[in-house]
C-alpha cells in the first residue's frame, strides 16, 4: 500500500488510460448532468463523447470512471447528493447539516492504491472519532448507495467490541424488511450469531458502512454477517439462522444477509 494518499486521485497522471469508460459528472444550478465518454488520449484531453471525438478543454477535473473504480464512485456519489440527484424514497429526509457533515467526510477521504485494489483512509483533522480512523484504516471502499452513506467497511473487524468500547460514538442500524412487512433486527442476536461463528471456529465479519443519519449523528450501518464455511456446516448455518430470526444462509454471499430494502 502507497504510504501517500489521494482525496482527488483522478487528477494524477495516470489514472485515466486510453479506452478508459468514464463520465463527464457537473453540478449545474438544477443539480448535476452526466455525459458518458470514453478516454482517447488522457496527455492531450481527447475523449470521444455521443458527438465524436473532442477536447476537454478544462481538463479531467470533472471525469470519473464509469465503473471499476472505488475512488471515482464514491464522488459520483458524493456529487449526485450534492447535486440533489438521489433516490426519491430518501428526499427530504436530511437536514442542511447533515448534508455539510456528509460532504465533509466524503471529501476528507485519502485514496491509495495497493494489492488489495482502492482502499480510503479518513485523513487527520476528519470529524470522526480517533478510534474509528485508525481502526478503519485502508479499509473504506466505496459506498453502496445508502443514504449519506459515505464508505463501506467489508474487512473483518470485530464490531461487536468496538460498539461495546464506544458506545456512544456510532448511531447503530440494522432495519431491514422482508417480503411480508418491515422487519427489526436486534443487536443482541447479531452479536450471538457472531460469537456462534467464531466459538465453532470460523471467521465472521460484517458487512458495515459509514455515514450520517437523518440530523448529523454518525451512523454504522450493518447489513449482512458474512463468514467463509466450507465444507458447509449445515447445523452451525441454521443454528445461526435461528438466532438471526430465520434469516436463510445465503452460500452465494457467503453468510446472512438482511441488507435494507427500505
Amino acid at each position: 500500500m502507497r504510504s501517500t494518499f489521494s482525496t482527488s486521485p483522478w487528477l494524477e497522471p495516470g489514472h485515466f488510460q486510453p479506452r478508459d469508460q468514464a463520465v463527464r459528472i457537473t453540478l449545474t444550478s438544477r443539480g448535476c448532468t452526466e455525459s458518458p465518454i470514453v478516454v482517447l488520449d488522457p496527455t492531450a484531453r481527447s475523449v470521444r463523447t455521443e458527438d465524436g471525438e473532442t477536447i476537454v478543454s478544462d481538463g479531467f477535473g470533472a471525469v470519473r470512471h464509469r465503473s471499476d473504480c472505488p475512488p471515482c464512485a464514491a464522488d459520483i456519489y458524493r456529487i449526485r447528493i450534492e447535486g440533489g440527484h438521489i433516490d426519491g424514497r430518501y428526499a427530504g429526509r436530511w437536514s442542511d447539516q447533515a448534508t455539510a457533515r456528509y460532504q465533509h467526510l466524503a471529501c476528507r477521504i485519502g485514496w491509495a492504491h495497493g494489492d488489495n485494489g482502492w482502499r480510503g483512509t479518513f485523513l487527520d483533522g476528519t470529524e470522526v472519532p480517533d478510534w474509528l480512523r485508525d481502526t478503519t484504516a485502508q479499509l473504506l471502499r466505496a459506498p453502496a448507495g445508502f443514504g449519506l452513506e459515505v464508505a463501506q467497511i467489508l474487512d473483518p473487524l470485530d464490531w461487536p467490541t468496538l460498539l461495546e468500547h464506544h458506545p456512544d460514538d456510532l448511531a447503530l442500524v440494522l432495519d431491514a424488511e422482508r417480503d411480508e412487512g418491515p422487519f427489526l433486527l436486534d443487536w443482541e442476536p447479531t452479536v450471538d450469531a457472531f460469537h456462534v461463528l467464531a466459538a465453532a471456529g470460523h471467521s465472521p465479519f460484517f458487512a458495515a458502512s459509514i455515514g450520517i443519519g437523518a440530523t448529523t449523528q454518525l451512523q454504522l450501518r450493518i447489513t449482512a454477517l458474512l463468514c467463509h464455511i466450507y465444507p458447509i456446516d449445515t447445523v452451525v448455518t441454521n443454528r445461526v439462522s435461528t438466532v438471526l430470526g430465520g434469516i436463510d444462509y445465503d452460500d452465494t454471499l457467503p453468510g446472512w444477509s438482511w441488507k435494507g430494502l427500505d
